[in-house]
């Protein structure tokens, strides 16, 4: 592994990726369990907080797995390759933590609907930021 120098392009997709995956785990709060049900769940229950935790689970699996390096983003199958991965080593860690502190699961079936959610949403952003001239710009301003 190469040292990597931490820039904004960096950043912006460090947040970018944490938003969808965010966004998915919420998603699949609500189809799981419901409109009413997964409101409880989120508020009531500090959903969002465990979601943001399922969220830096998948981002530190992204990081073991050299997601970040920016030479890897640019093959395509090299990229969905790591990305499961990824997924596979935070959903066993996810798995791992739900069983030995039972409080921290969002709801039961959710981590089914997440994980698929999840590859999908980062294959389909597919890491195009580094062509995108609107991130080149926010980027050149850190």
């Amino acid at each position: 592994m190469k040292p990597s120098r931490f820039n904004g392009r960096m950043l912006l997709l460090l947040l970018a990726e944490a938003m969808l995956l965010f966004g998915g785990l919420i998603v699949a709060v609500y189809v799981r369990l419901g409109a009413v049900d997964a409101e409880e769940t989120l508020l009531q229950r500090n959903g969002f907080y465990k979601a943001a935790l399922a969220t830096v689970f998948c981002l530190a699996s992204f990081y073991l797995f050299d997601l970040y390096d920016l030479v890897v983003i640019h093959d395509r199958r090299e990229l969905v390759l790591r990305l499961m991965q990824a997924l596979g080593l935070a959903w066993v860690a996810l798995a791992l933590m739900f069983y030995a502190v039972p409080q921290v699961m969002i709801g039961r079936g959710v981590s089914f609907i997440s994980l698929p959610l999840a590859l999908l949403l980062m294959v389909a952003w597919g890491r195009r930021f580094t062509g995108c001239w609107a991130i080149r710009i926010l980027a050149s301003a850190f």
